[in-house]
């Protein structure tokens, strides 16, 4: 790796303190660059009928494309781990499990060279088991619809509306399997992406919080989440092949010619 690029590197990761979301700028993107990116997220939210607070802390790191303009694919895996406050008389604390994620996010052209429109879903699969065999698991799914502001080629700011929506399962070691979800499934959410157009280098920070939300963060985030990624963009060059194609109706007319240069040579 090049000086400059673990430069970059450092210097990107010396920033971040806390939490992480991933966020591909797509009008940077293009079908001969490759995504690559970290994000670390914090986030909570009240599950089942009784509203209890639960909180994911959430590794991930995944690769986007985009195959064609103001369109863009992730896919990745990650590292989630959940805990959930005091229900029926217990509390869960359960380690990191496996997270793969995919998702696909449209973008409008630019209006004005400023403003974008953006929309697409994220998904996620949940599964965190602590050390009695107590597990919780499914998918959980993150619609979006934002407007995009671009004042400078040096960063972006962008606010809309997202989803949050857990379908799940939660289970004990030897008692039947029951299903949960979460009753606030609408967020506002707002971020800024800084980019180095020179470097194809991006770090996005991020916020979400639902109408429930809780100001109290004592135990971390209340129906609300915040985070911070940081990524890259590699790209390669095409090789130019050469024409090998032969003249179709002269086809001794490449040889003919190369005689001649010969023979002009020899009279030289």
């Amino acid at each position: 790796m090049r000086a400059s690029a673990v430069s970059r590197v450092l210097l990107v990761a010396s920033v971040l303190a806390g939490a992480a979301r991933a966020e591909f700028p797509l009008e940077s993107m293009a079908s001969n660059r490759l995504g690559l990116q970290y994000g670390f997220d914090f986030r909570g939210q009240d599950i089942t009928s009784q509203d209890v607070p639960s909180h994911e802390i959430l590794h991930t790191l995944n690769l986007g494309y985009s195959p064609i303009p103001y369109l863009g694919l992730e896919a990745g895996i990650g590292a989630d781990q959940l805990s959930v406050d005091r229900y029926n008389g217990a509390r869960f604390s359960g380690g990191y499990g496996l997270a793969p994620l995919f998702g696909a996010t449209l973008a409008s052209p630019s209006l004005f060279e400023l403003l974008r429109v953006a929309g697409g879903a994220r998904f996620l699969y949940l599964d965190s088991e602590d050390d009695r065999g107590y597990a919780y698991s499914g998918w959980v799914s993150s619609p979006f619809l934002s407007i995009i502001l671009s004042p400078s080629g040096y960063f972006d700011l962008e606010a809309g509306a997202r989803g949050h929506l857990i379908n799940g399962e939660m289970q004990g070691p030897s008692g039947p399997t029951q299903t949960f979800s979460n009753r606030q499934t609408v967020r506002g959410f707002v971020s800024i992406t800084l980019k180095s157009p020179s470097e194809f280098a991006f770090l996005t920070i991020d916020a979400d919080f639902s109408p429930a939300a809780d100001p109290d963060w004592s135990n971390g985030p209340r129906e609300a989440s915040i985070g911070v990624s940081f990524g890259t963009l590699l790209g390669w060059k095409a090789k130019p092949q050469e024409a090998k194609t032969a003249p179709i109706y002269f086809p001794a007319y490449p040889e003919m010619k190369e005689k001649q240069k010969q023979m002009e040579e020899e009279l030289e």
